[in-house]
């Protein structure tokens, strides 16, 4: 103990950074020499909690001129630790609202001089607080006049848009202090409904110019089938297309870092259009949940910053057959929304229409055009398997186990049994059934036509395609520097 408390205190500092909770507490018990080290670390991550004993601790923290020196990362979280896990629809559903100290206290941070990080964290359960009925109604909270369908009422949970948008708001008032030092910011559980006024203004511009990591976790309003039922509502897609000149655009010179993961499949429906968008310094880019259909999504992977280091793709989805029907498409075959409003009893005729896209190819197209790419991953973390409760971290995707999983190959499958506009529409991202491919593609969803033959070649020759992306897999992660890959096999 004697030449551990001689050493100088800098060096104390490093070797605390590598010791546990339990260690530390331990540790700053110790002696009054040891205290400053263990309590620089036990500091340097703090999460407040909407509870009397949490704000407490964290307004004693902020008042002490020397611990608040400690706090680099804070989180902010308007539920408790569990309590989104036990929320039900109808519990107090008419609106939550955090209480005038929580609200004060959260709004203080600025008086963390060292603070460099900032996440904020909501309630995965997402509502806009309407008690509508069924039918089509406003978007709440967006500037768009125009109306969605909506297959069931409006969800009940506690955290309404309405309560959402004011936290949201003073977030950002905050971090635009002078003398702010954050650079890293995270919006867990982010609402996909935009306050498109307020992210015109300057607190919010100034702050997206300045930092350099963007982290956001997009969930949507609460369906019986998230899936399925969201595709209805308007800001799903209004979001998708707000997403690029309100969020994405204002901090796209500076970032070097950026996560974008949604609690649903994006990128196809909604769509995602990022084409021509450059981030000239990015080095980390994280999609969770992110769908490939068209060719441009690899260029833009290739081209999209010149000094790109890592890629992680949690969750991905490879789109090779889809079957439109009540849809539209755009002039790129992407699903057009809203549904247009036909007769009942007009019938369209389904469009069929595979995708010539793999992961073989996309590997490949990374490995000869991604020249800087030193660290890629592609697998599944137990965020976007629908692990909701736990704080969002860099660890779902840079620690995650690389893994070819089956479901990275879906067939979107889109019909209107009814030929009503109005009516439920059967939405489905389906998986494969290795072996069995009259499952996936059948007489029904156009087995018969010249691209659902196409997708059943696909599935009929599966387990070679597997192969083939597996081998390009290796070959890209060899590229990389890294080892080898450990890729579950279909019969695991």
């Amino acid at each position: 103990m004697a030449s551990y408390i001689n050493i100088p205190e800098e060096l104390r500092c490093q070797i605390a950074g590598y010791l546990g909770i339990q260690d530390l507490r331990r540790l700053k018990d110790t002696c009054k020499t040891l205290r400053p080290s263990a309590m620089r670390e036990l500091l340097s991550m703090v999460r407040a909690y909407p509870s009397k004993k949490k704000i407490k601790r964290y307004n004693g923290i902020l008042a002490d001129p020397v611990l608040k020196q400690y706090v680099r990362h804070l989180e902010i979280s308007t539920i408790g630790p569990r309590a989104d896990n036990q929320e039900r629809q109808g519990d107090k559903w008419e609106g939550a609202k955090l209480d005038d100290t929580t609200r004060q206290a959260y709004n203080a941070f600025s008086g963390f001089p060292n603070l460099t990080s900032v996440s904020l964290r909501f309630s995965k359960n997402g509502s806009s607080g309407s008690k509508e009925p069924l039918g089509y109604h406003p978007d709440p909270g967006s500037s768009h006049p125009t109306g969605s369908f909506r297959p069931w009422p409006f969800s009940q949970y506690r955290e309404s848009f309405g309560l959402r948008q004011p936290v949201l708001q003073d977030f950002f008032r905050t971090l635009n202090h002078p003398d702010s030092k954050v650079g890293d910011i995270c919006i867990d559980n982010l609402q996909n409904i935009n306050d498109v006024a307020f992210m015109a203004s300057a607190p919010v511009t100034n702050v997206l110019s300045r930092i350099h990591a963007l982290r956001l976790f997009i969930v949507t309003e609460h369906q019986h089938n998230p899936t399925k039922m969201n595709m209805y509502l308007k800001e799903t897609h209004i979001f998708m297309k707000e997403l690029r000149p309100l969020w994405l655009q204002p901090a796209a010179s500076n970032l070097t870092t950026l996560v974008l993961y949604h609690s649903i499949p994006f990128g196809y429906l909604p769509k995602l259009d990022l084409r021509g968008l450059e981030f000239p310094n990015l080095q980390t880019l994280a999609l969770g949940n992110y769908t490939f259909s068209h060719d441009w999504q690899l260029d833009w992977l290739s081209s999209c910053s010149p000094v790109l280091k890592n890629l992680f793709l949690d969750n991905p989805i490879v789109v090779f057959y889809r079957v439109h029907e009540d849809f539209l498409e755009d002039s790129d075959g992407y699903p057009d929304f809203p549904l247009p409003q036909r007769p009942a009893t007009e019938y369209v005729p389904p469009r069929y229409k595979f995708i010539n896209l793999t992961w073989s190819r996309i590997f490949e197209h990374l490995r000869n055009n991604l020249h800087t790419l030193r660290h890629f991953r592609i697998g599944r973390s137990s965020r976007t398997l629908g692990e909701l409760r736990t704080p969002f971290s860099h660890a779902n995707y840079d620690k995650m186990n690389i893994h070819l999983f089956q479901e990275r190959y879906r067939q979107f499958n889109q019909l209107n049994t009814s030929g009503s506009s109005e009516a439920m529409v059967d939405y489905h991202w389906k998986r494969i059934y290795v072996g069995k491919p009259e499952i996936n593609i059948c007489s029904s969803n156009g087995k018969n036509t010249v691209e659902g033959a196409k997708a059943f070649e696909f599935l009929e020759r599966f387990k070679e395609q597997d192969h083939e992306d597996r081998v390009a897999l290796d070959a890209l992660l060899e590229t990389t520097g890294q080892l080898k890959s450990r890729c579950i096999s279909l019969e695991d």
